[in-house]
């Protein structure tokens, strides 16, 4: 089984290759406080990869970047790893994955930066869908167990059903997580905060 794995919202830095802590798997590599480091290969052709969340079938999602020297021509792609060494491409050049549940449901954003607009995205079995919001800006950052999805749309929290229909919670705040009981975390005004009641 794969450990936790930091989650960011956008890679700061691209680095050669991302890395996933693993414990109890012996694998070639640096072992360090009972942990051994296994690199996760970019897509081909790739100048380096980002890992940004792993699910407890051992999945890890991030995003491969592809540098071109030219100005504004780099970019990024999607990527899916179950195998390290075997990344699979996800579809949505300069999409982010953020989150990936049990199921293998994966959700972040798209950045276009020719509106500049981002929406929120999730990727099933695959398939690329949209996930509608109001805002210019959306993304998704959380998806538990159930396929509830939650994200932010400009300053409003938003949550989507399993049928993909959005509902806005009240604001200024910001939502981090959402977990199997459907909890969310997040920051409302200045303050930390829990929602809890959504079914």
């Amino acid at each position: 089984p794969w450990g936790a794995i930091v989650r960011e919202v956008r890679p700061r830095a691209w680095v050669r290759t991302a890395i996933v802590l693993t414990a109890g798997w012996v694998v070639s590599g640096l072992a360090f406080a009972g942990y051994v480091f296994t690199t996760l290969s970019p897509l081909s052709g790739g100048s380096g990869a980002y890992a940004a969340a792993i699910n407890n079938a051992g999945q890890v999602v991030g995003s491969s970047g592809f540098h071109i020297a030219c100005s504004g021509c780099s970019y990024s792609q999607p990527t899916l790893w179950t195998n390290p060494t075997t990344p699979v491409q996800l579809f949505g050049k300069n999409a982010f994955p953020v989150d990936i549940n049990d199921n293998g449901v994966v959700v972040g954003f798209h950045y276009f930066s020719d509106g500049p607009t981002e929406f929120g995205v999730k990727w099933v079995n695959g398939a690329y869908i949209t996930l509608p919001a109001a805002g210019r800006y959306s993304a998704a950052v959380g998806i538990n167990n159930s396929g509830q999805i939650v994200g932010n749309s400009d300053s409003l929290p938003i949550i989507w059903n399993l049928s993909g229909n959005p509902t806005y919670l009240g604001g200024p705040a910001y939502i981090t997580g959402i977990n199997d009981s459907g909890q969310l975390s997040g920051t409302f005004g200045e303050e930390q905060a829990r929602w809890t009641g959504l079914t």
